[in-house]
């Protein structure tokens, strides 16, 4: 969800890729990929706007649906970007 003043982008629905290997994350049942997208040293710091899109968007499209950001990384901005 995009805060308030954000630059909106354009989502798109995820599919798994059948390449991705899943994993159940506990009794959720949610289906998480076994690779993840760490934002620490980048998302919001080293690297920031359309760059970050990008690197997301290619996630997504290789399947990977588990992001780690935190609001402590790069101030806060990892999670913003």
């Amino acid at each position: 969800m995009a805060a308030t003043g954000t630059a909106s982008i354009e989502y798109r629905k995820f599919k798994m890729n059948p390449k991705m290997e899943y994993r159940r994350l506990g009794p959720s049942g949610l289906r998480v990929s076994s690779l993840s997208l760490g934002g620490w040293l980048t998302l919001g710091g080293t690297v920031k706007g359309d760059p970050v899109k990008d690197i997301v968007q290619a996630a997504f499209d290789n399947g990977i649906n588990f992001i780690d950001v935190a609001e402590s990384y790069a101030g806060g901005n990892s999670e913003r970007e």
